[in-house]
């Protein structure tokens, strides 16, 4: 059994794209006779320190995504036999992603990162030196030498390419974001549930609604 282990800045129940794109990942790789371990913040103090959810093993570490990059790396260090069980790493950006990198060659074990997008013009509304640190947190995130980078559209990827063009096009591939059809599906919200909902925010009975996914 494939053993795939997650370093995320941040996971469920912390709500974000992100995190629920991580969430939906993490339960279906584990329903694919895949072992799956989850390392990240443990941002609520209510959070349990090790959970299982589902099939998938939770370790909560550091109490914020900054936190998180020494605690990881003190983690690993603390569980030396996990980490040689680990066949796999998959990071994301930003924090988690360097020690998640300097496990990978610690263990000498291949990791991906998935990169949603990048600040690109973004860049220039930043001032002082936040802006210095998170320019130069990105500069380094996307020239370490990643056994993979997946990107979740194309534009992203070629914004990367644009911005960083030393970064290898040929290691970047892009995976688009998918739909849960059987969560979305209608038939599982009865006509009163979906009336209640629409009073609820003083939209009419009447008025047809539109889901748009996407950015503006």
């Amino acid at each position: 059994m494939k053993h795939t282990i997650f370093i995320l800045d941040y996971f469920h129940p912390f709500i974000g794209g992100i995190e629920t794109l991580f969430d939906d990942v993490t339960q279906f790789c584990s329903e694919q006779n895949m072992k799956i371990t989850v390392l990240t913040s443990r941002h609520r103090s209510d959070l349990k320190k090790i959970e299982k959810r589902g099939n998938v093993l939770i370790y909560r570490v550091g109490r914020n995504r900054f936190t998180t990059l020494f605690s990881v790396l003190r983690f690993a260090l603390q569980q030396r036999e996990l980490i040689r069980s680990v066949d796999h790493i998959h990071t994301s950006t930003f924090t988690s992603s360097i020690p998640a990198w300097i496990i990978s060659k610690i263990s000498n074990k291949p990791v991906t990162i998935t990169i949603h997008e990048i600040y690109d013009t973004l860049r220039y509304h930043l001032k002082g030196p936040k802006a210095i640190f998170y320019i130069w947190f990105e500069w380094i995130v996307c020239h370490l030498p990643w056994k993979k980078i997946i990107t979740v559209s194309q534009s992203s990827k070629e914004l990367i390419q644009k911005t960083y063009p030393k970064v290898d096009n040929k290691n970047i591939s892009v995976f688009l974001n998918q739909i849960d059809t059987d969560f979305w599906n209608r038939e599982q919200v009865t006509t009163h549930q979906q009336d209640g909902l629409k009073h609820a925010h003083t939209i009419s009975v009447s008025d047809k609604l539109l889901l748009f996914i996407g950015r503006l």
